[in-house]
Formats: C-alpha cells, sequence, structure tokens
C-alpha cells in the first residue's frame, strides 16, 4: 500500500491512523469536524485528476448530480467520497465514482467496508472489500475500530 486516502467523518482519526500504520495519508474534513481545513483535494495520478471530498457539501445523499458537475468543472477523472457510509463504485458519464462505505458504522448491512485502488493510464481500478464479523453480532473492539474511534460516529 502506498498510501491511505480518508474521506470523513474526523480529520483526527486519519492523522492518527497514518501515523500508527506509518503510511501517507490524504484526507479532507468531514460534516463533523469543527472547522474545515481541506473541503476537498485533488490527487493527481497517471490517468487524471481525483477529486478527494467528503461529500456533504455536493449532496451525495441525495444523487450525484452535483458532485459530477464539480468534477466536470474541475476536469477530473474520478472523484472518491464519503458520508453515505455505504459503498458504492460506478463510472457515470466518464467519471468513476467511489465511496468506499465504513469499516467502523457501515449503513448498508452489518459489515464494514473498505476499498483498495490502483490508478493506470487506462483509468482508475477499485475493489470494495468487506470486513467479515464471525459473531452475528458485531465486535465492540478490534484493531482498525480502535484507531478510528472519531470516524463515522454520527
Amino acid at each position: 500500500i502506498d498510501a491511505m486516502i480518508h474521506l470523513g467523518d474526523y480529520r483526527q482519526d486519519a492523522e492518527e491512523l497514518a501515523q500508527e500504520l506509518n503510511l501517507d495519508c490524504y484526507c479532507v474534513d468531514g460534516n463533523l469536524d469543527r472547522i474545515e481545513k481541506r473541503k476537498h483535494e485533488f490527487l493527481h495520478v497517471e490517468c487524471g485528476k481525483i477529486l478527494l471530498t467528503h461529500g456533504h457539501r455536493e449532496n451525495v445523499k441525495r444523487g450525484m448530480s452535483d458532485l459530477l458537475s464539480f468534477c466536470r468543472e474541475e476536469d477530473c477523472t474520478g472523484a472518491f467520497f464519503g458520508h453515505t457510509h455505504m459503498p458504492f463504485y460506478d463510472e457515470i458519464r466518464g467519471i468513476t465514482l467511489l465511496n468506499p462505505g465504513s469499516i467502523s458504522f457501515p449503513r448498508s448491512g452489518d459489515q464494514g467496508s473498505y476499498a483498495i485502488v490502483t490508478t493506470d493510464e487506462q483509468g482508475i481500478h477499485a475493489s470494495i472489500l468487506y470486513y467479515s464479523y464471525r459473531d452475528t453480532e458485531k465486535p465492540q473492539g478490534g484493531y482498525l475500530r480502535s484507531l478510528m474511534n472519531y470516524s463515522d460516529g454520527f
């Protein structure tokens, strides 16, 4: 893994994870951060520019139209976003959209999710992976969950 991308809810979690895991980290502020320092960020890769955003300012809970419009304005080939806590991966009108979901507070069932992404000249390639719980009940702890004590908390 070359880097970690954290899409909110709390920037502090991204900073702690990056330090704990000794990884480069790209992060944006979420709707639960008190002061938004970085509303969005751009990641420049082989296939173009990727927008990193939490998604609340682009109203992603209501659909992808605002996010797609912003991507077109900024000439982005893709957008990674959070906010909904639900995994999503699709290409719409030539723009790759990815929401990895949430490891600690998923809203699409009882399994947390995250994404592994690679890029090359041809585009963005992602896999959404699920954090499986062996018991029928979610565990109260765990290594990643304990590191992410603030993210996706509300």
